[in-house]
């Protein structure tokens, strides 16, 4: 798998706040490498292999994004998307669908993602997203706290 990337993880270091990654990848050489690559941006990760229940781990892991594969066993990341999006709960946390399925950037209008990265991709593009993602959801529940109870 090709990654491209050339931000330096200090670029983003800034207040030193650990945020919150929940991984979905079945792929275990890209999730440990991702793991590795988003520590090196003060992230804290949690990383899966799989779930049937996504919602759950995003409560008991309070993540700031979820990012998910597309294509995974018996389940797969648009229906996860979907278990975060539905629950109010979770509703407001940002997902980001990646796969190299093409066919996946369609099902957007379904399973509401916030964001779709293309595999093979770029890192840079990846941590930049994230970080969007990030601030925006932020930003939001500061200016609107009440619709996020």
């Amino acid at each position: 798998m090709k990654i491209n990337h050339s931000i330096s993880p200090k670029t983003f270091s800034g207040k030193r706040t650990r945020q919150k990654i929940l991984l979905i990848e079945n792929d275990l050489p890209l999730r440990e490498i991702l793991i590795e690559i988003f520590a090196d941006y003060l992230f804290s990760v949690k990383g899966f292999e799989y779930t049937e229940n996504l919602h759950e781990l995003a409560l008991r892991f309070q993540p700031d994004i979820i990012i998910v594969d597309y294509l995974l066993p018996k389940i797969n990341g648009d229906e996860l998307c979907r278990q975060i999006k539905t629950k109010a709960e979770t509703a407001t946390i940002p997902v980001i669908l990646f796969s190299a399925f093409d066919n996946a950037v369609k099902s957007k209008e379904a399973s509401n993602w916030d964001a779709f990265i293309a595999k093979p991709f770029d890192l840079d593009e990846l941590i930049k997203t994230i970080k969007r993602l990030i601030f925006k959801r932020k930003n939001n529940t500061q200016l609107h706290p009440s619709r996020h109870l």
